[in-house]
């Protein structure tokens, strides 16, 4: 069964790990990873972005130390800061036992290099797992003409109203809304419509606490782990 489907029928909360476990290990490292399977995430979220050298690494932010990430080769991404590939994930870490959210940030060579990356790759990735998203719609649109890719999702921090969001639908099978943007009409709207919904980030319990006896929705993206 897919598991889109899956979700959708059983209404079971996705619990995604924000850059890995990132309350207890620096976030999107190998640590954060395997902590975040040892403690029952369902789902990984890392960032992606391109070096210097065109490997894809998993880093957030665009500077380090001033410089844009771009401008770095991996020796010296990972060396000097610890930053890993990529590959480095799908070869090391057991993603047939969890979900990945691939959160693409950078410009559109980013995007080819991904596309290329999973065209090219030589082990065999169960596609139903990995879930492809970004703010940049244009980054959405190139995965969906290279990619056989089955999940891919709009991040937004826009106060969307269902009207808008109805445009959208053909294009998307799950939208990551900002949880402050976000109310329980647009859950039923796309529920009914057999979409995913996700809502970011949640920090700390007390948050943890407001989102989920406030809102509906599918998945949430959180710093911790409640169980």
């Amino acid at each position: 069964m897919n598991f889109i489907v899956y979700f959708l029928i059983y209404n079971k909360l996705m619990l995604i790990a924000h850059r890995g476990y990132s309350d207890k290990y620096v976030d999107n490292s190998e640590e954060s990873f395997r902590e975040a399977i040892r403690s029952g995430f369902d789902m990984i979220e890392l960032d992606i972005n391109i070096c210097k050298s065109g490997e894809l690494v998993i880093f957030h932010d665009t500077l380090i130390d001033g410089i844009n990430v771009n401008d770095y080769d991996l020796h010296t991404l990972y060396n000097k800061y610890g930053i890993i590939t990529l590959d480095f994930y799908f070869k090391n870490i057991n993603t047939n036992i969890i979900k990945t959210y691939i959160d693409i940030k950078g410009n559109d060579d980013t995007v080819d290099y991904l596309c290329n990356y999973f065209l090219n790759i030589n082990k065999e990735i169960n596609m139903e797992l990995i879930f492809f998203a970004s703010f940049n719609m244009n980054h959405l649109d190139i995965i969906q003409n290279k990619l056989p890719a089955i999940n891919v999702g709009l991040i937004t921090s826009n106060k969307f109203n269902v009207y808008e969001l109805e445009f959208l639908l053909n294009k998307y099978t799950f939208f990551a809304f900002h949880w402050e943007c976000f109310d329980n009409k647009l859950y039923t709207f796309l529920h009914n419509r057999n979409k995913l919904v996700f809502l970011y980030t949640c920090h700390n319990h007390d948050e943890y606490t407001y989102i989920t006896n406030k809102f509906k929705f599918d998945g949430l993206v959180s710093n911790i782990c409640v169980k």
